[in-house]
Parts: structure tokens; sequence; C-alpha cells
């Protein structure tokens, strides 16, 4: 089996990418929903919350309202809820992996917003970028709901810009080009790791060892 890290930034169309590598047979761990669900449900996870950020339980349960509040007026504080959140988060990915590996299933795409950002990339066989112009991703995430330049502004302050993670991936998909465009990347990625599955699986043992990129070819954009 094959497992692959999708990274991109806010409004950069990963979403979509995943959704495309769906539908030619990968299973998707998508990280955001993750995140979501474990906040709802995961006791060490509320338990952590509430002594970190005690104003933001109401009724044993987690406001994700308030937390977001907390955290917009107190940036600093982030730090504290990504250490709690990321290594659940890594924890949950390789029990999906596991599972998806019994099932007999060939790819897994691992949808994971910070995948360089945290040093997650040499968990996986190879890692792909979705890309967009600034102007476009700026353009995107303005129209989502609830969303303003300053929380945008801090949003982008905490990830890697397009052009750093198309230079750290190992495959890139521009989603300014149609989805079209982008189906034929997906189909493109698909095929050739299939091609050269042994050569990855040497790669990630390799990357694992000695922490260096892999050489794996890129996707021209």
């Amino acid at each position: 089996m094959l497992v692959l890290g999708l990274t991109g930034g806010i409004a950069c169309g990963k979403s979509t990418i995943a959704r495309q590598f769906a539908h030619l047979g990968a299973k998707i761990f998508d990280a955001d929903k993750t995140v979501h669900r474990l906040l709802r449900e995961d006791k060490a996870i509320i338990a952590a919350i509430a002594e970190k950020f005690p104003e933001c339980i109401e009724n044993s349960q987690i406001n994700r309202q308030k937390l977001g509040d907390k955290i917009f007026a107190q940036p600093q504080m982030l730090d504290h809820l990504e250490a709690i959140l990321h290594p659940m988060i890594r924890r949950e990915c390789s029990l999906f992996v596991r599972r998806m590996q019994i099932m007999g299933v060939k790819m897994v795409i691992c949808d994971i917003p910070l995948l360089f950002e945290t040093g997650s990339q040499k968990l996986y066989h190879a890692n792909v970028a979705v890309i967009a112009p600034k102007w476009l991703q700026t353009k995107r995430a303005l129209q989502r709901k609830g969303m303003t330049e300053e929380k945008l502004a801090r949003i982008l302050a905490r990830q890697y810009s397009s052009r750093l993670k198309a230079q750290l991936a190992d495959y890139v998909i521009p989603s300014s080009l149609g989805r079209g465009v982008s189906m034929l990347k997906v189909m493109e990625i698909f095929i050739w790791c299939f091609t050269f599955e042994k050569t990855l699986k040497n790669l990630k043992h390799h990357r694992l060892a000695t922490a260096s990129p892999p050489l794996v070819r890129r996707s021209k954009t």
C-alpha cells in the first residue's frame, strides 16, 4: 500500500484534489474533519483543553466558538492548542492507515494542512502540494463564512507559502487551471506512483533514516 501526504494552504483547492484521488479509489484521511470529531468526542483532548482553556468548556464539552475567539484574541495560545492536537492527529492518521492496510486498500491520501510545517512529510511515500496564486487564494478564502482579512492574515502567517510548499513537495498540482487539468495531474501521480511503487517505498525508508528530502520526480506545472 502507498501512503501519500496531501497539503495546501487555505483555499488552495486541497479538498477538491482529495475528492479526485478518492474518485480513483484512494481512501482519504481528513485531518480537519478528524480535529472536529476529536474536539467533540475525545475525552483526553477535552480534558487537556479544559486544563489550558477552562473558560471554553460548557457542560463538559468544548465550545468551539469560544475556543476560536480565545485563539483569535490571543494568537500565542494557538501553540498550546496545537501541542494538544498534533500528536493526536498523528495517532489517528496512523490508526487509519493501519485499518486501510488490513482492508487491502492500495492507496491512502493523508490530507494534512500543516504537513511541512509540522515535519510530517517524512512519514509518507511521497507528498503532494496543491497550490494557487495568492490573489485567487485570498479571493476564495474571503468568500468563506466568518472570514475576515485580519483572520486570514493570521492563518497565512502560520502556513508556508504555495511557493515554498511547491519546493518541498514531490508533486505539485495547480488548482487555478480548472478541474479537468487537476484531474489529469491526479491521474498522472496515481499511475506514476504505482509504476514506481518499490522505489517510493525505498525512498520512504531512506527519508525516515536520514530526514533528507526524497528524490522523486516533480510534476511540471
